[in-house]
């Protein structure tokens, strides 16, 4: 962390400034490991969006609240951005977004059980394997018109664990807290775990910046300018290492 902390605050010395250094109040949610309050410096995302205003120049500080109220917010303009959220074209009218700060890829994960990797083209090619999921996953509707059998279970971490003694083959998990859940409840058996290539949906992840907050799009501007820096000088890659050990996540494609 000692490290990290010189590298920015080179680069805050190092960027040319737009405007005054300033401190603000970003709003957020808990997902963990992209951001929780329980976490150390508030998770991967958080301490992203840190050190790219830092670069920048300027500080923030976090205030949690659920995704419908930083929606709220933002639109009122009471709050410079929140993150981190996907772009739509609803949100376009009334906020910004930054470069990517991080992608939301949701995949299968499984258990070796042979050398030839599972993967897909179509969801019906894995209609031979038991899918375990929470009830209520946003991915519920599509596994089923797939005919795929889904097992049910109360929580991820309890689908991760019924996997491991054999009572599911799949999970669909975002890649990031899937990864998360084995590093924490299976961490001398990561090697253990895969998941497919292909990617039941991605998306890139934002900063969502209020278009009624004053000077919102030089503010962002020299946020994308921070975490444009913090990419070239390695900041980006050691923050996803620290979250996640010993899996390569790929960073955002477009600023890869």
């Amino acid at each position: 962390m000692r490290h990290l902390l010189i590298i920015t605050f080179i680069l805050a010395v190092c960027l040319p400034q737009p405007l005054q250094a300033q401190k603000f109040k970003i709003l957020t949610t808990d997902w963990s490991p992209y951001v929780a309050q329980d976490m150390e410096c508030y998770g991967f995302t958080a301490e992203v969006v840190c050190y790219a205003f830092l670069a920048a120049g300027h500080e923030v500080e976090f205030v949690f609240t659920s995704w419908d109220e930083n929606e709220t917010r933002i639109k009122k303009g009471s709050f410079l951005a929140a993150f981190p959220h996907k772009r739509t074209p609803l949100r376009d009218k009334f906020a910004f977004f930054s470069e990517p700060i991080a992608m939301s890829k949701d995949v299968f994960f499984y258990i070796k059980q042979s050398p030839q990797p599972i993967d897909f083209k179509n969801l019906a090619d894995l209609k031979a394997y038991k899918v375990g999921a929470v009830r209520g996953h946003h991915n519920i509707a599509m596994l089923k018109k797939a005919g795929l059998q889904v097992d049910f279970a109360s929580s991820p971490t309890t689908s991760f664990k019924k996997m491991y003694i054999g009572l599911v083959d799949l999970i669909p998990e975002n890649e990031f807290v899937g990864w998360a859940i084995i590093q924490k409840n299976f961490p001398d058996e990561i090697y253990k775990f895969a998941t497919t290539t292909t990617a039941l949906n991605q998306d890139p992840l934002h900063l969502m910046v209020s278009k009624a907050y004053p000077h919102s799009e030089a503010l962002l501007a020299a946020f994308n300018q921070g975490l444009v820096e913090i990419m070239r000088q390695g900041v980006y890659r050691k923050l996803l290492k620290k979250y996640i050990k010993n899996v390569e996540i790929k960073m955002p494609s477009q600023v890869y």
